[in-house]
């Protein structure tokens, strides 16, 4: 068999294994889902419309939404419910929980993806120079920043960064929202679809200030994480093979040791956007930002646990996919992972 063939194989292997292992995690997540929204408020529909409603009218209520059936019974409605893709329909103003995840989730993909890109823009080159640079100004700079930036919160980052630089409310000017055709619901993609750049320029300087707010939260992961794999790759012996050969050592740091400590930095991108996504909700609300975060925030206060379900269900799927195909990635690029 041939080397290729047996790469393939393994590959195709480790692809199956963890799309397996996914399941029962799936499958946890969606218990602690479930369990959380009926032991910690009860019946939801007793908990939002308690007060409200005659006892009557609160019986129809339960009865309709299956809320009087057994636990197990709910259990697997709502097994089937995630499999469907059928969230249900919330209480408070009778939208169905998909919609709002279709119609606002644009919005929070354009955040996450842009505090994503600012992360690594900043993170990757500073995490090098300061691996490169092991224990001088720079290092000492990036180790301060990065701690910094981890521990200050959302919530304080994002007021501070508004009274320094003015505050933005919204994904865009409201005449740009007016006027952008509505095609993937991503308002600077459907912006340079229909060739409205000022609109895009529009939309892009919105985005840049909760984009930095977010950001922050994993730039300094990004740094600390390239800072010590540059540093280890750089002690490795195929890199003193290299200087002993004669290579200059600009060449020997950037074709070794920058290669191959940016590769570990794939493994960690899941658990970076699961931060960003819980980070996501804060930044959201503080911005004016129309994303499913701040709509999470609208329905918590309306005590609507139908929609906190959803919402909260989509946020651990979207974790889980995200997490197993970045494994599959890091598995494409660093062999090593599949065995």
């Amino acid at each position: 068999m041939s080397n290729t063939s047996k790469q393939s194989g393994s590959l195709r292997r480790y692809v199956l294994t963890r799309i397996a292992l996914a399941v029962p995690m799936v499958l946890i997540l969606l218990v602690l889902v479930f369990v959380m929204m009926r032991v910690a408020p009860g019946d939801p529909i007793s908990a939002s419309q308690g007060g409200k409603l005659n006892a009557a009218e609160l019986a129809a209520r339960r009865h309709a939404a299956g809320f009087d059936a057994p636990l197990y019974q709910q259990f697997w409605d709502y097994l089937k419910s995630v499999a469907t893709l059928n969230f249900g329909t919330t209480f408070s103003d009778r939208r169905s929980v998909r919609d709002i995840i279709v119609e606002n989730g644009g919005a929070t993909l354009t955040l996450t993806a842009g505090a994503l890109v600012f992360a690594a823009v900043i993170g990757i080159p500073v995490g090098l120079l300061a691996g490169r640079y092991r224990d001088r100004a720079v290092d000492v700079t990036s180790r301060l920043f990065s701690t910094v930036s981890y521990a200050a919160p959302v919530f304080v980052t994002a007021p501070l960064l508004m009274l320094a630089f003015g505050s933005t409310s919204g994904q865009a000017s409201p005449l740009v929202q007016l006027n952008v055709p509505t095609q993937t619901h991503i308002l600077i993609l459907d912006a340079a679809l229909a060739g409205d750049w000022d609109a895009v320029g529009d939309i892009t300087q919105h985005l840049i200030l909760p984009s930095v707010s977010l950001g922050l939260l994993v730039v300094g992961v990004f740094i600390r994480m390239i800072r010590i794999n540059l540093i280890q790759s750089l002690q490795g012996d195929y890199i003193e093979a290299a200087r002993a050969r004669g290579v200059k050592e600009r060449h020997v740091v950037a074709r070794h040791g920058f290669r191959n400590a940016l590769v570990p930095v794939i493994t960690v991108l899941g658990l970076q956007v699961a931060m960003l996504l819980g980070g996501a909700v804060l930044t959201e609300q503080i911005f004016n930002w129309p994303g499913i975060g701040r709509q999470l925030i609208d329905y918590i206060n309306q005590r609507d646990y139908v929609a906190v379900q959803g919402i909260v269900t989509v946020f651990a799927l979207v974790v889980v996919v995200i997490s197993m195909l970045i494994d599959f990635v890091n598995a494409l690029i660093d062999p090593r992972v599949r065995y």
